[in-house]
């Protein structure tokens, strides 16, 4: 059953811009969800909803996408269709309500159209359409707009059928001049109804002139350094720092690289840790010298590259001028220089050191099917992520809360991340 949610957005959705524009989209996080979001339903009808969480993936391509570098896939059981869903206020003046779809191995989907007359106004009752949709190949945009649909006018209260329309299909903007009038309307395009994988990208709607299209990226991420301003020659410091999400959340998994800067020159790699959940970047360095450290984040899959504020470390003997406690800092008996803390050619770095390949994230750093949810977005567990992926549609199986447009979860890379 459609929520009234939906109705009130028919009426209640906000005048576009003047002019086309686009709209980046982290994962699944739509600015105006009234307008604009992930749908999830049934395929023989709207509210026929499988029990499934779909999981979404967020991955670079496939091939070029029309927008950006990223888009998100799926990889569904069958049965149940995610995709686009556009809510629009006047069905005479909306030119597109689209999304883009890639599906290589080709995918069957389905459209639905909700148009409301103004006899209905302020009821439960409105026209549903329903059209069948296949696609194939790279990536084509499939237009609700001009898509044809069988229609039916349905309590949305009960779900029932009060009337049936016009024998052959009609499109929207024909239905409605046919005998109701302008008015507001929603549209549902998805995929997924044959288990099919297939990924979605810049999704697209408006009046002639004033198009926004919404583009399916990754994740974006902010990253910081904290740690000691000031040390002794080859005294062991500790950097640490934070790896962020848009929204402040900790990345499901990830690397960082630790590099530093000596004398203004080039920056050389430290080392590399893994992070996630309730693990944030953490390394201990000995600095002989005064030394700027900082973390980076390499550009993912799933998330976009970020690199830390630089971090100097100065190094002074001691005694010397910058070296001298303040009275927040004034050494305890035990902090005392003693001649074990100077140092010796046995504390100078060695080989050891260095970073070396076993310090490289590891195939077991990468994550697997395993990391991802154990009931995503995406139903079949026994399916490779080949989709796309950041974001999920709502996990619940009630298409109404479907289509108020909550698409929670978690969201996935598509494929392994590289070694930095």
């Amino acid at each position: 059953m459609v929520s009234g949610l939906v109705l009130a957005g028919l009426s209640a959705t906000a005048a576009p811009a003047a002019a086309d524009g686009a709209v980046t989209v982290r994962g699944a996080a739509f600015p105006d969800p009234m307008a604009t979001r992930l749908s999830f339903v049934g395929c023989g009808s709207i509210g026929a909803v499988r029990a499934e969480t779909p999981q979404a993936y967020v991955g670079l391509g496939p091939g070029q996408p029309p927008a950006g570098r990223r888009s998100l896939g799926y990889d569904l059981a069958g049965g149940n269709a995610v995709g686009a869903m556009h809510v629009v206020g006047s069905v005479r003046t909306t030119s597109v309500a689209s999304v883009f779809v890639h599906a290589p191995a080709g995918a069957q989907g389905v459209s639905y159209a909700g148009y409301q007359t103004r006899a209905d106004r302020g009821t439960d009752v409105m026209w549903l359409g329903r059209a069948g949709l296949t696609a194939a190949g790279g990536w084509q945009e499939v237009d609700a707009m001009r898509t044809s649909y069988t229609w039916s006018r349905v309590d949305l209260s009960s779900g029932a059928v009060l009337e049936r329309g016009p024998g052959s299909a009609m499109g929207v903007r024909a239905f409605a001049a046919r005998g109701g009038g302008d008015g507001g309307a929603f549209f549902t395009i998805g995929f997924g109804c044959d288990g099919q994988p297939f990924s979605l990208d810049a999704m697209r709607a408006g009046p002639a002139g004033a198009v926004t299209t919404y583009d399916l990226e990754g994740l974006a991420t902010t990253t910081t350094i904290s740690g000691p301003a000031r040390s002794r020659p080859g005294k062991v410091v500790r950097l640490t720092g934070t790896l962020r999400d848009q929204d402040g959340a900790p990345l499901p998994w990830g690397s960082v690289i630790l590099e530093r800067q000596l004398d203004g020159g080039a920056w050389e790699k430290v080392d590399v840790v893994e992070v996630g959940p309730g693990v944030d970047p953490a390394a201990t360095v000995r600095p002989e010298r005064t030394t700027t450290y900082r973390w980076r984040f390499v550009d993912r899959p799933l998330a976009e590259a970020s690199t830390s504020a630089s971090h100097t470390v100065t190094v002074s003997k001691a005694g010397g001028p910058s070296d001298k406690p303040t009275p927040s800092e004034k050494p305890t008996p035990s902090e005392k220089p003693s001649p074990s803390t100077k140092p010796t050619p046995s504390e100078k770095p060695s080989p050891s050191t260095k970073p070396t390949p076993s310090e490289k994230p590891t195939p077991s750093a990468t994550p697997t099917k395993s990391s991802a949810p154990a009931a995503p977005p995406t139903s079949s567990p026994s399916r490779s992520p080949q989709g796309s992926g950041s974001g999920t549609p709502s996990s619940t199986a009630d298409p109404g809360a479907s289509l108020q447009g909550s698409p929670t979860g978690t969201v996935s890379p598509r494929t392994a991340s590289p070694t930095p």
